[in-house]
């Protein structure tokens, strides 16, 4: 006589006690990060800063000489770094 198989037996699943030993379930390495300090958003934060005032003063120099000695060039590379520092204020604001 051939007996029906179950649902679990054709999926290949199975079921067994666990009463004769023990499972840990609790900690797989999981851990939270609430101790770890942030101080790399701040030397990020810093570093934009200081990326942004470098940009802005070398721009400004750029468009002072540009306009002193007739520089398209000059100016046109101002005019670049400008988008420059836009968008690291961006960044610093985002």
């Amino acid at each position: 006589m051939t007996e029906r198989r179950t649902s679990d037996e054709e999926s290949g699943s199975h079921r067994h006690d666990h009463s004769g030993h023990v499972h840990d379930h609790g900690d797989h390495g999981h851990h939270d990060h609430s101790d770890h300090s942030h101080d790399y958003r701040e030397a990020g934060r810093r570093s934009l800063w200081i990326s942004f005032f470098l940009i802005s003063s070398f721009m400004i120099a750029e468009v002072i000489g540009g306009i002193l000695s007739g520089s398209l060039a000059l100016l046109a590379d101002a005019g670049h770094m400008i988008t420059d520092a836009l968008a690291i204020g961006l960044a610093l604001f985002a």
